[in-house]
Protein backbone atom coordinates (compact mmCIF):
# COMPACT_ATOMS: atom_id res chain seq x y z
CA UNK A 1 0.00 0.00 0.00
CA UNK A 2 1.21 3.46 -0.80
CA UNK A 3 0.87 6.48 1.50
CA UNK A 4 -2.39 7.77 0.00
CA UNK A 5 -4.07 4.37 0.40
CA UNK A 6 -2.90 4.14 4.01
CA UNK A 7 -4.27 7.63 4.78
CA UNK A 8 -7.62 6.70 3.21
CA UNK A 9 -7.74 3.43 5.15
CA UNK A 10 -6.84 5.21 8.40
CA UNK A 11 -9.66 7.74 7.89
CA UNK A 12 -12.16 4.95 7.25
CA UNK A 13 -11.10 3.08 10.41
CA UNK A 14 -11.27 6.22 12.55
CA UNK A 15 -14.71 7.06 11.15
CA UNK A 16 -15.96 3.57 12.05
CA UNK A 17 -14.63 3.93 15.62
CA UNK A 18 -16.44 7.27 15.86
CA UNK A 19 -19.72 5.65 14.75
CA UNK A 20 -19.29 2.83 17.29
CA UNK A 21 -18.69 5.32 20.15
CA UNK A 22 -21.71 7.37 19.08
CA UNK A 23 -23.94 4.26 18.99
CA UNK A 24 -22.77 3.22 22.46
CA UNK A 25 -23.44 6.70 23.85
CA UNK A 26 -26.91 6.75 22.28
CA UNK A 27 -27.73 3.30 23.73
CA UNK A 28 -26.79 4.47 27.24
CA UNK A 29 -28.57 7.80 26.73
CA UNK A 30 -31.83 5.98 25.96
CA UNK A 31 -31.75 4.25 29.37
CA UNK A 32 -31.05 7.35 31.51
CA UNK A 33 -33.29 10.14 32.79
CA UNK A 34 -32.52 13.39 34.61
CA UNK A 35 -32.79 12.97 38.38
CA UNK A 36 -31.82 9.30 38.26
CA UNK A 37 -29.07 7.97 40.57
CA UNK A 38 -26.02 6.82 38.58
CA UNK A 39 -22.54 5.47 39.28
CA UNK A 40 -19.22 5.22 37.45
CA UNK A 41 -15.56 4.42 38.02
CA UNK A 42 -12.93 6.93 37.02
CA UNK A 43 -9.51 8.23 37.98
CA UNK A 44 -10.75 9.15 41.45
CA UNK A 45 -12.26 5.71 42.02
CA UNK A 46 -15.89 4.65 42.24
CA UNK A 47 -18.35 7.56 42.32
CA UNK A 48 -22.11 7.86 42.51
CA UNK A 49 -24.44 10.81 42.18
CA UNK A 50 -27.62 12.19 40.65
CA UNK A 51 -27.90 12.77 36.91
CA UNK A 52 -28.40 16.52 36.42
CA UNK A 53 -28.18 17.01 32.63
CA UNK A 54 -27.72 14.77 29.58
CA UNK A 55 -25.70 16.13 26.66
CA UNK A 56 -24.83 14.52 23.34
CA UNK A 57 -21.94 12.36 24.58
CA UNK A 58 -21.52 13.44 28.22
CA UNK A 59 -23.69 13.97 31.25
CA UNK A 60 -23.52 16.32 34.21
CA UNK A 61 -23.69 14.39 37.48
CA UNK A 62 -24.01 16.00 40.90
CA UNK A 63 -22.04 14.43 43.74
CA UNK A 64 -22.84 16.49 46.82
CA UNK A 65 -22.05 20.10 45.91
CA UNK A 66 -19.74 19.15 43.03
CA UNK A 67 -20.84 18.64 39.42
CA UNK A 68 -18.87 16.18 37.27
CA UNK A 69 -18.90 15.86 33.49
CA UNK A 70 -18.90 12.13 32.77
CA UNK A 71 -18.94 10.33 29.39
CA UNK A 72 -22.27 8.53 28.89
CA UNK A 73 -20.47 5.27 28.18
CA UNK A 74 -19.04 5.28 31.75
CA UNK A 75 -22.40 5.71 33.50
CA UNK A 76 -24.50 2.95 34.97
CA UNK A 77 -27.96 3.42 36.47
CA UNK A 78 -28.24 2.55 40.16
CA UNK A 79 -31.22 0.27 40.75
Amino acid sequence: LDEDELVTLNRAVLQEFKHIRTRKANDVKATLTVGQPVEWSGRKGHQSGILHKINRKNAKVRVGNVEWTVPLTMLKAVA
